[in-house]
């Protein structure tokens, strides 16, 4: 940041991190956010968007989280209709191995025994694949010293 590369976080807020307060937790974006990291010190990483100053710990977990989304069961009941095609669900590898057509089979037998029976539904969430993935986007001015020394770096990912 010193010598004018500006990073762009891509974290994963629906990430579980541990030592979170409830009050921290509420307001908390529902999914994937991108932040602009404008500096880091001995107590946490800062951001914008919105400006907030985020532990390190925490950081690193949604930074290296899985490429998942958490739908919440209360959604996916109100998508769920008689005419679903949910043969779909099986024809992509990724959703197959994330096993979300039972999952949803799942919520809705948890459904049907709240309904009948008044038993409480343990199935908060269902997980889907993401395309999203955590990470560091370096901006900078393409005609400088950096430019040239984040394109040549055999450990930035993806080049563009």
């Amino acid at each position: 940041m010193k010598r004018g590369v500006i990073p762009l976080a891509t974290l994963n807020y629906q990430k579980p991190v541990r030592g979170i307060t409830d009050e921290e937790r509420t307001s908390l974006p529902s999914a994937w956010c991108h932040h602009l990291v404008y500096a880091v010190s001995y107590d946490g990483i800062h951001l914008a968007n919105p400006v907030s100053k985020m532990r390190t710990d925490h950081f690193k977990a949604r930074l290296e989280s899985e490429s998942v989304i958490l739908i919440s069961r209360d959604e996916v009941l109100g998508r769920l209709q008689s005419d679903l095609d949910f043969d779909i669900l099986d024809s992509k590898p990724e959703w197959k191995q994330m096993n979300v057509l039972g999952q949803i089979e799942v919520v809705q037998r948890e459904e049907t025994r709240r309904m009948n029976l008044q038993i409480p539904c343990g199935m908060k969430y269902i997980a889907i694949p993401s395309t999203m993935i955590g990470g560091i986007t370096l901006f900078t001015h393409k005609d400088t010293e950096n430019h040239k020394a984040i394109m040549s770096s055999e450990e930035v990912f993806l080049k563009v």
